[in-house]
């Protein structure tokens, strides 16, 4: 069984079997550890030439752009689109979450999973069928038919609430119901465990292959994801609204379009082969 060694200070795993590195996000990275070090390092080295005078370059935001793939080189015009680089929930723009997401797509709401295993630290999952991928087509190459959310239910009037009721505006900020059709940022999801009793749960760890393992403790599937919320949609005859309700400026053709723009310009597939001189 191959195994994944955690380096979270460096944002990349060994997979030891073929020495190639798996990211913060974990998506293989194609270089050894030597390669990923000197990459990060000419990264780091190159904004801080070339963009010492942006507020938005310094060692705490270095770590963050690297690990959301950001597009250094381009930092100005993402400002301009009207990125803030806050890196917190109330001050983030859709911009900035589109740039640190892996994934957005149009998609509908199925419901919601509930592990019966009191123990597990993560019993509640959202499950959305995929219509569309707008951007991050690369981490699924031939297509996916249902991606989930994760959310972290440990109380037992959370797990009550839940299991009586399929109406997911009990647990998100968004008032909508199953079956809503949505516009859905996506992250990929960390490694997830049972605090408990340090031992994998069954719900979460179904049809994952061995190589996703860490330690035994630890497991990653490819489906799961953190959502952004606040800059995630509500998509109604081609109109967005936003988790206030509220019409958002851009219809969906107008957003697809512009997703697609960033997409291109940011171009995180090839975030690896880029080189920073």
């Amino acid at each position: 069984m191959r195994k994944i060694i955690l380096i979270m200070l460096t944002f990349y795993a060994v997979l030891s079997s073929k020495d190639i590195l798996i990211d913060y996000r974990i998506i293989e990275s194609g270089m050894s550890k030597e390669e990923l070090t000197k990459h990060k390092d000419s990264y780091f080295k190159n904004a801080v030439q070339t963009k010492s005078d942006n507020e938005f370059i310094n060692e705490r935001l270095l770590k963050l752009h690297y690990i959301d793939k950001l597009n250094i080189d381009l930092i100005d015009t993402f400002i301009k689109e009207g990125a803030t680089f806050a890196h917190n929930y109330e001050n983030n723009t859709w911009v900035d979450h589109f740039l640190m997401s892996d994934l957005v797509v149009l998609c509908s709401c199925v419901g919601v999973e509930v592990d019966s295993d009191p123990k597990n630290v993560f019993p509640s999952a959202y499950k959305y069928k995929v219509d569309s991928i707008i951007t991050g087509n690369y981490l699924f190459p031939n297509g996916v038919e249902y991606v989930y959310s994760l959310v972290d239910f440990r109380a037992p009037e959370f797990r009550e609430i839940i299991e009586k009721s399929n109406d997911i505006s009990k647990r998100w900020e968004f008032s909508i119901n199953t079956g809503d059709k949505l516009l859905l940022f996506l992250s990929k999801s960390y490694l997830v465990y049972s605090a408990n009793d340090r031992k994998l749960k069954s719900r979460a760890t179904a049809s994952i292959p061995e190589s996703h393992f860490v330690d035994s403790l630890y497991v990653y599937s490819p489906l799961y994801f953190r959502v952004y919320t606040n800059s995630s949609f509500v998509v109604k005859d081609n109109k967005l609204f936003d988790y206030k309700d509220e019409l958002f400026k851009y219809s969906l053709p107008e957003f697809i379009k512009k997703l697609k723009h960033l997409e291109k310009l940011n171009d995180k597939e090839n975030f690896y082969k880029r080189s920073y001189k």
